[in-house]
């Protein structure tokens, strides 16, 4: 494949121009001649989209020809057709009849109006192999008509059409069915899931998730499907199955193989992310709006991203939760009495419950809630507490420093316990880097730090987390640890 990269630029309604210069790999060289008008027309080299895929069609052509393609079917939804895309500038087509060699992938960066499945278009533009995919790069997409039949899915065996299969290449970009079929992994990695025959001779399929916005169903391990549509997509040297919506996963009992979608539409409280008897649970992985939240810690880096931990004002159980701020630039004097509103996806990361954040408003300022007083055998790892005061503002009285060190390797950690129970410990972490703790350095004691075998402390307060398998009691600044006066 050449080197060559390029932009675009609009020379009618829904016409491209392409100049060298672009950054998404897409290789070739168009000129103006090559354009249809608004109505469709004009340009020769008129093709059936099987002599661009089948090597063996009396006019089939090489990559980096122009073709126009006419009277084909839209197929799928746009969809974001590269990593650099920011906004849906993808679709596969299909000849009218279906069946064999009859789709490709068509890339159209610069289609401003977008088209939609049952759409008849004609487009012109230069056939390419990218990564060893083929697809058309558009210069001009008019669509002639909407709400055309889609093309009947072509009945295939995963045999066929799984990667290695016997019949890849002919089914490529094509929307086929495979039929009676089973989930036999749920997680591939990335979204991906792998079917097989109900029989259980055959190739494993892999099932993607480009199109995923569309439906919801709970991907378990024996899960069967009276059939799967969609279009068959090559991409890191796989071939995908790729389901376009609910009416491409169908159930035995002849109903949608789709439940109800379990995100919500309104906002929601922190208790219904982190509360899992909660009625109204959330699922992870879902789109969250949670508003009027108080920011209980200072900033602090994670993966070099900020992140912080905020609460409901009211405090209690379930109440707080970790905010990861990745690629948000937060505002000067963001930190704890901070009112917030913020946007972002529940996530589960190693069972810590926590937002990925899309957006923090900060809407005004708020007194902190008060820590939540606890013996320590409620929090540490096998109290049963732990989980309810996950990422809650804690206050443990009264204990004792049982270990200056957590572990073989000092990174912070020392453990306490109550004097009257010794066995009740519980870690105290410093993941926010307050200056009471220095940890050693290559087995050398830090000339600072003020950890020690035995040390009182009247209280000490910070966020309770969930870490490397354990629950730790997080200090926020050196006022978080309260020692004791002595006798």
């Amino acid at each position: 494949m050449p080197g060559w990269r390029f932009s675009a630029c609009i020379l009618m309604e829904f016409s491209l121009v392409w100049i060298a210069s672009g950054c998404d790999g897409r290789a070739g060289e168009l000129f103006p001649e090559y354009f249809l008008d608004a109505n469709g027309d004009g340009a020769a080299d008129d093709l059936p989209i099987q002599a661009l895929q089948n090597p063996e069609h009396p006019d089939f052509v090489e990559a980096g020809s122009a073709v126009t393609l006419r009277e084909v079917v839209v197929t799928t939804t746009m969809i974001e057709g590269t990593s650099a895309s920011t906004t849906p500038d993808s679709f596969w087509v299909s000849e009218p009849e279906g069946g064999e060699w009859s789709g490709v992938f068509v890339y159209a960066p610069e289609l401003e109006d977008g088209v939609q499945p049952g759409d008849l278009v004609n487009l012109r533009g230069m056939v390419q192999e990218f990564y060893d995919y083929t697809e058309v790069v558009a210069t001009t997409v008019v669509v002639l008509e909407s709400g055309h039949p889609l093309p009947p899915p072509s009945v295939v065996t995963t045999d066929q059409i799984a990667t290695g299969g016997s019949d890849c290449e002919r089914w490529e970009s094509v929307v086929v069915r495979v039929e009676d079929v089973t989930l036999s992994n749920a997680d591939l990695g990335y979204g991906d899931f792998g079917v097989r025959p109900a029989s259980g001779e055959g190739l494993e399929l892999t099932v993607g998730p480009k199109f995923d916005s569309n439906y919801y169903f709970v991907k378990t391990v024996g899960l069967a499907f009276a059939h799967l549509d969609g279009v068959l997509e090559y991409s890191y040297s796989a071939f995908r199955l790729q389901p376009r919506s609910c009416d491409d996963l169908w159930a035995p009992e002849d109903v949608t193989a789709c439940l109800p979608d379990p995100c919500p539409t309104e906002p929601v409280t922190v208790a219904q992310i982190q509360n899992r008897a909660d009625a109204a649970a959330v699922q992870a992985e879902c789109e969250v709006e949670v508003r009027g939240l108080v920011v209980t810690s200072p900033v602090f880096p994670t993966s070099n991203q900020p992140s912080f931990y905020a609460q409901d004002p009211a405090g209690g159980p379930w109440s707080g939760i970790f905010v990861y701020a990745r690629g948000l630039t937060l505002p000067p004097g963001f930190g704890p009495g901070s009112l917030i509103d913020l946007t972002g996806t529940y996530v589960e990361y190693y069972d810590n419950s926590q937002i990925e954040a899309a957006s923090v408003v900060v809407q005004g300022a708020a007194p902190l809630p008060d820590p939540a007083v606890l013996p320590c055998g409620e929090i540490n790892d096998t109290g049963p507490q732990g989980e309810a005061y996950e990422s809650v503002l804690v206050r443990v009285e009264g204990v004792s420093t049982t270990a200056a060190v957590y572990g073989a390797t000092d990174y912070g950690d020392f453990v306490v316990a109550p004097t009257a129970e010794p066995a009740q410990t519980l870690i105290v972490g410093w993941q926010m880097k307050y200056p009471f703790v220095c940890p050693a350095t290559g087995g050398t004691p830090c000339p600072t730090d003020q950890r020690a075998l035995g040390q009182a402390f009247d209280s000490i307060t910070g966020v309770l987390t969930w870490s490397f398998y354990h629950f730790r009691l997080q200090p926020r600044t050196d006022a978080d640890l309260v020692l004791s006066a002595g006798p």
